[in-house]
């Protein structure tokens, strides 16, 4: 739909457009005329939420803005709640009969009347405590709980009109104030006392109800963590127990010391072990050596008594001193013992000295040099064999302590690891403790940190009445709304309506239009567009024929048909052979209608369309409209007028003699397959497509046919088609419309 065709839909359609609205804005009037005065009032809470210094970050650092948008989310959320809403609604109600006197800060005479011709004074009696407005609350909450069902409580609470309900209540507007820590809550009602309490009511509830939900909500996360931490405690305590009970009867002071200390000291005796069987090895040979040089003064020797004595406690005395060395540590009995030991080897030497000073041996060697060599040797081996005598029994002793520490170790890591375990689960419960105390404690300073910044003010002026705009609206819908149908319904419209869319349906080519002559639209001048119409038919008529090359000296055979009934064909036949005669042709019109023309100067031959008639037999034009009474030839054109292709038949050679044909088709009705069909075997018949003449147009859609059409306008009409479709260019064209 191009913009002139919007506006010609309007135009044609203004005076019920314009109806519809006055109608709808006059009825909303009627209804809105009486709609008591409405008052406002607001009021700001500062949260500190994001801005707010609590223990858990004095430094304000670190805000996340999604919990900072949850903060404000379960805030507003807390005051739209039903339970805060309902409260509210009761309190007020305690308040306002709790009045002994009317009070216009808190509501109107008026309203507090109607409040007590809707409440009975024996149910006033029931709910009002006269001494406490609390008690006054707590009765009326009891009520409502026990007459659910009665119809006062439903007036009274579940009323959109009543202003203790929660529909009404609930129309309050919540919203956080841009980026800021404040929220903003504003109520509208007919009564300003009652406007500006109800807000206060909002502010005393939801803040302790906040507050209370918050602090109750960590008394039970620290009630849970202090319970946590008192198990952990018990456990810890019993595993630490039954370590001090296996430390205490195994004697362990400290394993890991033990067993090192222990690993070492035997690590130490076996390298001295070993280092002792060496030197035994060595002087237990040298020995044995020594003592063969000297097997021939054996018997000497034996004799010795006093050398052999001081042998024998030479030797005990390292027996002893080598026990002291290993196991004791007595430095002055070692130093006698040393001191014992040197004197002793002196004395063995002197006595040697004296006794075999001039000895020999059998190879001739001093005797002198083997004894000491011999008493060297022989006391070295003594105090080894007494050394080793005392590690071996260390060596068992150390066996011994092994094999009781070994299982000792794994007893003890297995206690240690679980009293670890109780450690850190009671060191994991005592911090989350102390993190949900610290919690509890920032939620109790950030919600007593709700603050009433701007308290609920008395509205003194209502608000501007709504009732003008609502008038507008209507309006504004009765005009728009119709229109909307109007043009919903326009584009639905299936039927041919214009030429250009009798050529996209049809598929064929356009001849002309005729205007719909029924439309009463007196500024159009429909003689000047009839024989416009008519001469654009005429001449495409001629057109055709001159494209199609036909013989001049032959007359235009014309055949005017239609898919369908009462499509306006006869009417069409008439103004063309009209205007044709007009032109001083000679026309023969070949019709079946009896009484819808008026000759003029062209001849007229009819024939019967029925089955059995003429139409259906005749092979020929001449045939048809009788043999010997018309001869064609002196005529130019010949129009022959086809009954309806869908009800009726026709004749092939007939059809195939006419050498133009013209399909008209009504603008108000639709195109469809039979349509398409009918004219698609006619097409097959005859070997061209037809033209199409659409009629019954209606005059706005006559200018793609004939152009401007001629009718009177006003400056203020001409201006806006000229504004419409943008030709401001043209003066000429301007004047002429």
């Amino acid at each position: 739909m191009t913009l002139i065709q919007f506006v010609r839909l309007l135009n044609a359609n203004i005076k019920f457009l314009i109806f519809s609205s006055l109608l709808l804005a006059i009825s909303v009037y009627l209804f809105t005329r009486n709609i008591p005065k409405v008052y406002t009032s607001e009021t700001r809470v500062y949260t500190g939420i994001t801005s707010g210094v609590n223990v858990a970050s004095m430094d304000m650092a670190g805000l996340n803005y999604f919990a900072t948008n949850s903060a404000f989310d379960n805030l507003l959320q807390m005051v739209n709640s039903r339970q805060t809403i309902e409260e509210v609604g009761e309190r007020l109600l305690a308040q306002h009969l709790f009045l002994t006197e009317p009070d216009s800060s808190i509501i109107s005479d008026k309203h507090l009347q109607e409040l007590y011709d809707l409440i009975p004074i024996e149910v006033r009696e029931q709910m009002v405590n006269k001494s406490s407005l609390e008690v006054t609350y707590e009765r009326i909450k009891k009520y409502k709980k026990d007459n659910s069902s009665n119809q006062l409580v439903i007036d009274l609470f579940y009323n959109e009109q009543s202003p203790y309900s929660y529909l009404a209540i609930s129309k309050i507007k919540t919203r956080r104030m841009e980026s800021s820590d404040i929220i903003q809550v504003t109520y509208e009602w007919t009564d300003p006392g009652i406007c500006m309490n109800t807000l206060g009511f909002i502010n005393e509830v939801f803040m302790r109800n906040y507050t209370g939900l918050k602090i109750a909500q960590t008394g039970d996360v620290v009630g849970y963590f202090r319970e946590q931490v008192r198990l952990a405690e018990i456990r810890l305590l019993e595993a630490e127990n039954t370590l001090k009970k296996f430390r205490t009867d195994n004697r362990v002071l400290n394993y890991y010391e033990q067993t090192k200390f222990i690993a070492e000291q035997k690590e130490e005796l076996e390298n001295e072990y070993q280092k002792e069987l060496s030197i035994k090895a060595s002087a237990q040979a040298a020995v044995e050596k020594l003592e063969v040089q000297l097997s021939v003064n054996k018997m000497l020797l034996k004799f010795a008594d006093d050398i052999l004595d001081k042998r024998e406690e030479l030797a005990k005395i390292n027996a002893k001193l080598a026990s002291l060395e290993v196991y004791y540590n007595d430095p002055e009995l070692l130093a006698q013992l040393r001191a014992r030991v040197t004197q002793l080897k002196a004395e063995l030497t002197a006595s040697l000295d004296k006794k075999y000073e001039y000895a020999k041996t059998t190879e001739g060697m001093p005797i002198e040099t083997l004894l000491k060599e011999w008493l060297a040797h022989s006391l070295e081996l003594d105090r080894s064999l007494a050394r080793i005598e005392i590690f071996e029994k260390r060596k068992t002793y150390f066996d011994k302590v092994y094999s009781e520490f070994a299982p000792l170790g794994s007893t003890l890591k297995k206690i240690e690891r679980e009293v670890g375990v109780a450690e850190r689960a009671y060191l994991d419960m005592l911090h989350n403790l102390a993190l949900a105390v610290l919690r509890q404690k920032n939620v109790s300073m950030s919600s007593g940190g709700l603050i009433v910044s701007n308290a609920p003010f008395f509205p003194i002026e209502p608000l501007p009445s709504k009732a003008l705009m609502l008038v507008i609206a209507a309006g504004f819908v009765g005009f728009f709304l119709p229109l909307a149908i109007i043009l919903i319904l326009e584009f639905l419209d299936s039927t041919i309506k214009t030429p250009e869319r009798a050529e996209d349906l049809t598929g064929l080519r356009l001849a002309g239009a005729y205007p719909l002559l029924e439309e009463k639209n007196k500024r159009v001048d429909y003689d000047w567009l009839t024989r416009q119409s008519t001469g654009i038919l005429i001449q495409n008529i001629k057109l055709e024929a001159f494209h199609r090359n036909l013989p001049k000296d032959e007359p235009i055979v014309l055949s005017v048909l239609s898919t369908r009934m009462s499509e306006g064909k006869s009417y069409l036949v008439n103004r063309i052979a009209n205007r044709l005669v007009s032109i001083k042709e000679k026309v023969l019109v070949v019709t079946y209608n009896q009484d819808d023309f008026e000759t003029m100067d062209y001849d007229i031959a009819r024939y019967d369309k029925n089955e059995n008639g003429t139409l259906m037999t005749a092979k020929s034009i001449e045939e048809l409209v009788g043999p010997g009474k018309y001869k064609l030839k002196d005529y130019t054109y010949v129009i022959v007028e086809i009954p309806s292709l869908l009800n009726n038949q026709y004749s092939i050679d007939i059809m195939q003699e006419c050498n133009i044909s013209l399909m008209v088709a009504r603008a108000n009705r639709a195109w469809n397959k039979a349509d398409d069909l009918a004219m698609s075997e006619l097409i097959e018949t005859i070997g061209y497509k037809p033209r199409i003449a659409v009629n019954g147009v209606k005059a706005d859609n006559m200018e793609s046919v004939v152009g401007e059409i001629k009718k009177s306008r006003t400056l203020l009409r001409v201006f806006l088609k000229k504004l419409v479709t943008l030709q401001f260019s043209s003066k000429k064209g301007f004047m002429s419309l």
